[in-house]
């Protein structure tokens, strides 16, 4: 049986700009909530972890695929996978569901679902919603088209998941203009030129090499002041994501310039 042919570096872009900035939404969104609930802490570390297990080595591959799909559906164009694709993007999804508990999937009964699981899956549908330009940007959209169909919730989770529906979309409609620009939209381009120069210096294969780079600290410092203790927090969470999934293995600092360690790229 052969291997499923390698995704194309355009379908890899996209994949990565797209997840990136899905991340984004979600937690601007989980952020949000956890300034208006008691779950404070729990919302702030789902907003650190929220889908980083796409990059992992059982996701990535199969979730170009799936994005890729996707991207076509929506933009009216046919898509077949190639032989082999079907079963690595299905393997990928099931995976995902398995290890990530704002999906209902990933519980026996949806009803067991924590407050914390149901408010990370309400901002995981705005965040569809508004990449889609649906129910203008609202999560009730998805709440409509899921509850009662693949997700059976009993009527206190579902009336808890509409008053939490209600509780982002106030919290969203009262951000004032600009506060959508967040670091995380920064560091998507930041990180896929990482991305792109050891593609170009190293070859796909991804040997460990290190990259000296300054930016972190010039972007930093380029961020308006009442921002930057917490986006240097969130810099902080994003180097420590990209540990987690193996994607960088050595960080150290010398005055305003900072060397990075990648490992096992898989392009």
């Amino acid at each position: 049986m052969s291997l499923p042919p390698a995704p194309t570096p355009a379908m890899i872009d996209f994949f990565h700009q797209r997840t990136a900035q899905h991340i984004e939404r979600v937690r601007r969104s989980l952020k949000l909530m956890a300034g208006h609930t008691e779950h404070a802490q729990a919302l702030y570390d789902r907003a650190r972890m929220h889908d980083l297990s796409k990059f992992g080595s059982h996701e990535r591959l199969g979730y170009i695929w799936v994005t890729e799909y996707h991207r076509h559906i929506r933009q009216g164009r046919p898509f077949e996978y190639p032989p082999g694709v079907p079963e690595l993007a299905q393997a990928a999804m099931q995976h995902h569901y398995r290890n990530n508990r704002h999906h209902h999937e990933f519980h026996a009964d949806p009803n067991e679902m924590l407050d914390v699981d149901l408010i990370e899956m309400v901002c995981d549908w705005t965040a569809m919603a508004q990449e889609f330009g649906e129910a203008d940007g609202s999560a009730r959209s998805w709440a409509n088209k899921v509850i009662g169909t693949r997700c059976h919730l009993q009527p206190a989770r579902h009336t808890f998941v509409l008053e939490m529906i209600t509780l982002l979309d106030r919290c969203l409609a009262d951000q004032p203009p600009g506060a959508t620009k967040t670091v995380e939209s920064a560091l998507i381009p930041l990180i896929n030129d990482f991305q792109g120069h050891l593609v170009e210096t190293l070859g796909p294969s991804g040997r460990h090499d290190e990259l000296e780079v300054n930016r972190l600290s010039q972007f930093a410092n380029s961020m308006p002041a009442h921002h930057v203790f917490e986006d240097r927090r969130l810099i902080q969470w994003h180097l420590n994501e990209l540990l987690d999934v193996g994607y960088l293995v050595e960080i150290t600092s010398h005055g305003h310039e900072t060397k990075f360690g990648f490992a096992s790229l898989q392009f």
